[in-house]
This record gives C-alpha cells, structure tokens and sequence, in this order.
C-alpha cells in the first residue's frame, strides 16, 4: 500500500545515514554528468535537461527477457556505469548485502561524513501492488504522480523531505527505484524532481534488462 511506500522511503534514509556513519568514504572523486564507470552509462539529455535512460527510451510491456519475476541479484538489474551515468557521481558498485531483494549504488562525499548518494532498486514488489498504490489518492505525507512509458504501469511516490521513488511493474512483476541524498553539500544537488527524472531513466533501464 501506498502507506508502505513510505515506511520504505524512512527506512532507506535511516539505513542509508547509519551507513554512512560507519563506512570509510569510497569513490572521494565526484564528476559532472558523465560519472564513473565508461560505456554502457552514457546518457543524453532530453529537452528538458532531464537525464534519459542508457538503453533507450524503453516503455510499454518491458522488453529484453519478458519479465522473468524476482532476480537471483538485484545487482544485475542495473550497471554501475549506467547508474553512475545518470546520477552525475561516481557511485561504487551495487551492494545487496543489507537486502538480497534491493541493490544501493553510493557515492559517498568526502568533505561530508554524512554525504552520500545512493540509488537504489528494489525487485520483489508485487506487481498488484503496484497498481494499487499508483491509483491510490494522495495523502498521508505522499504525492503519487502517474509514470507514462515505464513498463506496464509506474508511478511516482513523494514523501516530501523524506524523499521520492518511482514504482513500476513489467512483464508481471513489480520493482522501485530511489536517487537519496544526504548530506549538507550534496542534499541540495538532488531536489525531489531532479531524483525522480533520474529515478524514471533507470527505471527505463530496468524494464530493458528484464
């Protein structure tokens, strides 16, 4: 339910912050645009200066595999290259080793012990799940906003300063992907509608692998 959505969003954000407490910042170089990684993570940008998927512009019932249900990894789904495209930093490489079922790429800031940035994807959603909550209304904290051509449905989920995640489903299964920011330098590069043009173009890039 959409209510879970934002029990998500909190969690991530806690267990991404105590991450950052404990963890030897990696990656200390941040780039502009390109990020770390090389090919298969460029992107180019639309019109709006909104970043576009690695892999296309995707859409409709998902392509590649036809939706094959939860992966053996989440850290197949997307490529440290791609994410590292899209974000615009030099994320390290996935790790699912606080979820078996939800793959973090982090950056984490040098400057700021607390700073990080972390895109994640989530593949054991139902896929009724998800078309429930992106009919729900908003509320409770929560704006959902309708996703056109990401799968078979998606939508937006908005939790204000808490953060954002795109909701998706394909091929009959259901998966998330959050762009969180912590931090003070780098929480104000990643305002809710800048992560969620990011959110939508790896979620494009999901839909292509599955």
């Amino acid at each position: 339910m959409v209510q879970r959505r934002g029990s998500i969003i909190v969690a991530g954000a806690l267990s991404l912050l105590l991450g950052a407490c404990s963890t030897t910042p990696a990656n200390p170089s941040a780039t502009n645009g390109g990020g770390g990684g090389g090919g298969g993570g460029s992107q180019t940008a639309g019109a709006s200066g909104a970043p576009t998927s690695s892999t296309g512009t995707g859409g409709g019932g998902g392509s590649g595999g036809g939706g094959q249900g939860v992966v053996a990894d989440p850290c197949t789904l997307l490529t440290q290259a791609q994410v590292a495209g899209v974000v615009g930093v030099a994320v390290g490489a996935g790790d699912s080793s606080q979820d078996s079922h939800a793959c973090a790429f982090t950056y984490h800031d040098p400057t700021d012990e607390l700073g990080l940035v972390s895109a994640t994807v989530t593949d054991n959603v139902r896929a009724s799940e998800v078309t429930k909550d992106c009919q729900a209304p908003s509320g409770n904290g929560m704006t959902i906003t309708s996703v056109s051509g990401v799968g078979d449905v998606a939508c937006f989920v908005d939790a204000g300063i808490l953060g954002t995640n795109i909701t998706f489903a394909t091929g009959g299964q259901g998966y998330e992907v959050s762009v969180l920011a912590l931090g003070t330098n780098m929480k104000g590069q990643f305002p809710n509608a800048t992560a969620q043009a990011m959110e939508k173009a790896l979620a494009l890039d999901v839909v292509a692998k599955v």
